[in-house]
C-alpha cells in the first residue's frame, strides 16, 4: 500500500529538517534571520525579536535557535509558507 499525499509531503519535508534537540530543528529550505534578545519590562520575560522586511513589523518568539512559524501580517510574505530559522544576531 502506497503513501497518502499528506504522508509523502511530510516525509519529504522531514528530509530538510536538521534536529537541534528533541524539540527544535532547522529547516534547510527556510531562510535564517538574525534575532535580537529583548526583555519585556512588564513581565521580565526574555524573548527573541526579528524584523520582518515583508510586513515591516517586529515578530516576537521564545528564545533559542531553530525554526519558527512566521507571524507576518502580509499573507504574500514568503515567510508565511516557509517560516524561518532564528539565530541570535549581534546586538
Amino acid at each position: 500500500m502506497g503513501l497518502s499525499c499528506v504522508e509523502a509531503e511530510e516525509r519529504e519535508a522531514a528530509k530538510m529538517r536538521v534536529p537541534i534537540d528533541d524539540y527544535r530543528f532547522l529547516d534547510l529550505d527556510a531562510p535564517t534571520l538574525p534575532a535580537k534578545e529583548i526583555i519585556n519590562e512588564e513581565t521580565g520575560v526574555v524573548q527573541w525579536a526579528v524584523w520582518c522586511k515583508h510586513c515591516q513589523e517586529w515578530h516576537y518568539h521564545g528564545r533559542g535557535d531553530g525554526h519558527r512559524e512566521a507571524h507576518c501580517s502580509k499573507l504574500t510574505s514568503p515567510y508565511t509558507a516557509s517560516g524561518y530559522n532564528l539565530t541570535l544576531g549581534r546586538q
